[in-house]
C-alpha cells in the first residue's frame, strides 16, 4: 500500500499546487463577481453528475467476482445516465439564468454539460484501476489532465473569455481523463451494450449514490443559496477562502481515500479487522491537516496579498475563522470507505440526510447577517459533524476512544511545532515576503522533528525518507 499512497500523493500534491497557481492567475483575470458566477454553475453541475456515477465505480472496486458481463452491464448504465443528465443540464440551464437573473449563467452550465459525454469512458476504467491500486497509471492520468484545465482555463480567460474560461477548462480536463484511461486501460470489450447485473448495480448504486448526493448537497446546496441570499461577489469572496482552507485536503485526503477505499474493501474481502486501520488513517490525515491548516489561519494577510491580489482582501478574516473550523472535519473524509467496506453503506446515507438540512438549515440563518456569520457557523457545524460521524463509524468498527485520543494529541503536538516559525516570524519581522518565503523553509523541519519525537505513524515515512536523502551524496560521489 505504501508505493500505492506515493504515487496518490505525487499526484495530488502536484493538483495542489496547479491549483494553487491556478488560483493565482485566476483571481487576478477574473473579478469576484464572476468567479461566484462559475460556482453557482459547478454546484449544479456537480449535484447532477452524482446520479451519472450512480455508486457504479464504487461498486466495481467492492464486487468480490467482476465478470466482462458485470463490466458491460455498468458501462451501459453510466453511458445511459450520463446521456439522459447532460441532456437535463442543456435543458434546464435557461430555467437556471432565470432564477438568479444572470442570463450569462446559461452558457456556463451547458458548457460544463459537455463533459458528461467523455465521462462513461473514463469513469469504468478508473474504477479498475483503484480496484487494481493501479495508483501510477492514475497519478499520470490525473496529472494530464489537471494540467489541460488549467492551461485551457488560464489561455482563455487571458483571452477575456471571463468565466466561460472555467467551464471550457473542466471540458478539456474531462477530455484528457478520458483519453488517458483509454490509453492504459483499453477494455475495449466494456463498450458492447448490456443490461447484465443491472438490478445488482442499481441496489447498490441506489445507496451509494444517496450517500454521496446528499454529501454534496451538503456542500453545494449552501453554495447555491448563498448565491441567492449574498449575491456573487460576496459568495466569490467566501469560496475563495473555502478553497484555500481545502488545499491540504485535496492534496493529502484527495490521495489517502481512493488507496484506503481499495485497500479496505481488499481486506473486508478477506474477512481481516478494520479498526486499526481506521484509527491510523485519521491520525495520518489529522497529523498533515491540522499543522497546515493552523499556519494558514495564522499566514492568512500575507497569503491572500501574495496569492489573490488586492481585489480579495475581505478573504482574509473569512479565511482565519474557516481554517480553524475545518481542522474538526479530519473523520469526515474515511466515513465512505469504512462503511461501504463494511457494508454498512445504508448507515452512511441516514447520516447524511440527518446532516444535510442541518447544515442548510444553519448556514441560511448565518447569510442572512453576512460573510462573516457564515464562516462562524462552520465552527458549529464542522466539529458537530465530526462527533456524529465518529458514532456512527464506531458502531461498525468498534475502534477505542482513548486509542483515538491519543493520536489526535500527538497531531495537536505537531500542529504547535508547526506553528512555531510563523509565530517567531509575526512576532519580529512581520508578515513579509522573505519572511513567507523562511517560515516555508523552517515549518517543514520542525514538523518532521515533531513526527519522529511523537512516534506519529508517519515517523518511519520520515525516517526513510532522511535515510535516503542522507545516501544521496555518497551516491553522487561514487
Amino acid at each position: 500500500m505504501r508505493r500505492s499512497l506515493v504515487f496518490a500523493f505525487f499526484e495530488k500534491g502536484y493538483a495542489a499546487l496547479l491549483a494553487v497557481l491556478l488560483m493565482v492567475l485566476v483571481s487576478r483575470l477574473l473579478t469576484p463577481a464572476e468567479v461566484g458566477l462559475f460556482l453557482v454553475a459547478s454546484a449544479g453541475v456537480i449535484l447532477v453528475e452524482t446520479f451519472r456515477d450512480f455508486g457504479v465505480t464504487s461498486c466495481i472496486v467492492r464486487e468480490h467476482r467482476l465478470t466482462p458481463d458485470f463490466l458491460r452491464g455498468a458501462f451501459t448504465l453510466v453511458t445511459m445516465l450520463s446521456a439522459l443528465l447532460g441532456t437535463g443540464l442543456w435543458v434546464l440551464a435557461e430555467p437556471a439564468a432565470r432564477l438568479y437573473g444572470t442570463p450569462d449563467l446559461a452558457p456556463l452550465i451547458r458548457i460544463a454539460s459537455l463533459g458528461f459525454v467523455f465521462a462513461p469512458v473514463s469513469a469504468i476504467r478508473i474504477a479498475l484501476l483503484r480496484r487494481d491500486m493501479a495508483f501510477g497509471q492514475l497519478a499520470a492520468i490525473g496529472i494530464a489532465s489537471g494540467t489541460a484545465g488549467a492551461v485551457v482555463t488560464v489561455a482563455l480567460a487571458a483571452g477575456g473569455l471571463g468565466p466561460q474560461s472555467l467551464s471550457w477548462g473542466s471540458v478539456a480536463a474531462a477530455c484528457v481523463s478520458a483519453g488517458g484511461a483509454m490509453l492504459v486501460r483499453p477494455q475495449w470489450d466494456s463498450f458492447r451494450p448490456s443490461l447484465a447485473h443491472w438490478r445488482q448495480i442499481l441496489a447498490f448504486g441506489g445507496w451509494t449514490s444517496m450517500v454521496t448526493l446528499v454529501g454534496l448537497m451538503s456542500e453545494q446546496v449552501p453554495r447555491l443559496l448563498l448565491g441567492r441570499l449574498m449575491g456573487l461577489d460576496a459568495l466569490g469572496h467566501f469560496y475563495r477562502a473555502l478553497a484555500l482552507t481545502q488545499l491540504p485536503d485535496r492534496m493529502i485526503i484527495g490521495a489517502v481515500q481512493p488507496v484506503i477505499f481499495a485497500e479496505f474493501s481488499r481486506q473486508a474481502r478477506q474477512s481481516t479487522p478494520l479498526a486499526k486501520g481506521y484509527l491510523t488513517a485519521l491520525e495520518m490525515i489529522s497529523s498533515v491537516q491540522w499543522p497546515l491548516l493552523a499556519c494558514l489561519a495564522l499566514l492568512a494577510d500575507p497569503l491572500v496579498h501574495l496569492l489573490l491580489g488586492p481585489q480579495w482582501l475581505d478573504v482574509i478574516p473569512l479565511l482565519r475563522i474557516v481554517a480553524i473550523a475545518g481542522m474538526a472535519l479530519f473523520p469526515v473524509p474515511m466515513t465512505f470507505p469504512a462503511l461501504v467496506a463494511t457494508g454498512a453503506v445504508r448507515d452512511n446515507a441516514v447520516l447524511q440526510l440527518v446532516l444535510f438540512p442541518l447544515t442548510v438549515g444553519i448556514i441560511g440563518v448565518a447569510a442572512l447577517n453576512g460573510m462573516t456569520a457564515v464562516a462562524l457557523s462552520l465552527l458549529l457545524l464542522n466539529p458537530m459533524q465530526a462527533v456524529m460521524t465518529l458514532w456512527v463509524v464506531r458502531r461498525r468498527l468498534e475502534f477505542d476512544w482513548a486509542a483515538l485520543l491519543q493520536g489526535m494529541g500527538r497531531s495537536a503536538v505537531l500542529s504547535i511545532a508547526a506553528m512555531a516559525p510563523s509565530l517567531l516570524m509575526l512576532a519580529t519581522t512581520g508578515p513579509t515576503l522573505l519572511g513567507l518565503v523562511a517560515v516555508g523553509l523552517a515549518t517543514l523541519p520542525c514538523w518532521a522533528a515533531a513526527v519522529v519525537a511523537m512516534q506519529s505513524p508517519l515517523s518511519t515515512e520520515v525516517m526513510r525518507l532522511v535515510a535516503r536523502l542522507r545516501r544521496q551524496p555518497r551516491g553522487l560521489r561514487a
